[in-house]
């Protein structure tokens, strides 16, 4: 492998496999996955549940944050091809959608746990204003705002000519395309300022209202079955039915806000000491592209493994899914049925009468 010629550093081979590796099921996995919880979300039985509204949108803009963030960088680690140096449109494009996309997807977690909290301390309330219209709506209205948040990409990227870098020695004779920032004020606010505000909106602020949120459910739950169980105890076994019920529920939500905490906070974290890595050295460099790769492919595992959260904490979910295989199944052999039915139809059709010679 000449990848990591002519050093050979480990942290090279790691990145190199890393790469070549860890993707490629993130991929298969949260393609296959998103695509599943669409269809499952938008049945009848599933429709009729606002938060079904929220997850709809999550896994669309999780399927798109994989094609247009996890896939290109891929591509970009393993054949040496930058999707954004190809086009001017792609160079501003790819990073408001990406962070547009991200922050629409971290906040909507957030209307999520906050639906929950109304629900369960005003379940009169909620059934009144928490409707499917409303909640797309609130999607809708939280997906502009996160759009227009990061449109100065637009302005702050430019595709520019430049000599080639081979090695430590530039080529003045051959040259290339790269999306470059616009200015050095551009520049100073990418280093300093935006990694600042990017931590504070997609990772504290979030990370806090989330954990409250789940925090605030869990009170919610126990301090109204107490009250249930003091004010009206005739009704306590109806209580215990109820919350077996919506268990599943709250168990998935903990674990999705569990899992973007655990994958996204890390990375987050590590961006507000990228700028200190010491990278003076190739030894320096190769380290710093390894603790790239996994931390990135850490925060990619948030966009994949939220139908493995669905199938292993949601009942209703599980059903859903059970009901839609079945169907399948039985169209399938529908299928096969009528097939195998024409086929003996046209054997006995094209028959002709035997003459005896």
């Amino acid at each position: 492998m000449n990848a990591c010629f002519p050093h050979n550093f480990l942290e090279c081979y790691i990145t190199y496999w890393i790469w070549r590796t860890v993707p490629v099921p993130l991929l298969a996995i949260g393609t296959g996955g998103n695509i599943l919880n669409i269809v499952i979300l938008l049945r009848k039985r599933m429709r009729q549940h606002s938060i079904s509204v929220h997850l709809l949108f999550l896994a669309g803009a999780d399927l798109a944050l994989l094609w247009t963030s996890t896939f290109p960088h891929m591509y970009q680690q393993v054949y040496h091809v930058n999707v954004r140096n190809s086009s001017a449109f792609l160079c501003r494009a790819f990073p408001w959608i990406n962070y547009g996309i991200a922050g629409f997807s971290v906040w909507l977690l957030v209307v999520v746990i906050t639906e929950r909290v109304l629900m369960t301390s005003s379940l009169a309330l909620s059934k009144k204003k928490l409707s499917n219209k409303v909640a797309f709506i609130i999607s809708c209205i939280l997906l502009i705002i996160c759009l227009l948040f990061h449109l100065h990409y637009f302005f702050g990227f430019r595709l520019d000519t430049i000599p080639k870098q081979t090695g430590n020695f530039t080529n003045s004779t051959e040259m290339r395309t790269v999306c470059v920032r616009i200015s050095e004020t551009f520049e100073n606010f990418y280093k300093k300022v935006w990694p600042v505000m990017i931590m504070t909106k997609l990772n504290i602020i979030p990370t806090v209202l989330i954990v409250f949120g789940n925090l605030t459910i869990l009170i919610n739950i126990v301090r109204h079955a107490r009250t249930m169980a003091r004010v009206y105890p005739e009704r306590q076994n109806e209580e215990i039915r109820n919350n077996r019920r919506n268990r599943p529920l709250y168990k998935m939500l903990f674990l999705v806000c569990g899992c973007f905490v655990v994958t996204n906070l890390p990375y987050n974290v590590y961006l507000q000491f990228w700028d200190r890595i010491d990278v003076s050295t190739p030894h320096g460099f190769e380290r710093r592209n390894m603790y790239d790769a996994i931390f990135l492919c850490l925060a990619y595992c948030n966009f994949s493994l939220n139908f493995v959260l669905y199938f292993v904490s949601g009942t209703l979910f599980k059903q859903e899914f059970r009901a839609l295989l079945k169907e399948c199944i039985r169209l399938v052999r529908k299928g096969l049925c009528f097939q195998t039915a024409v086929g003996d139809s046209s054997t006995i059709n094209n028959r002709g009468p035997v003459i005896n010679t």
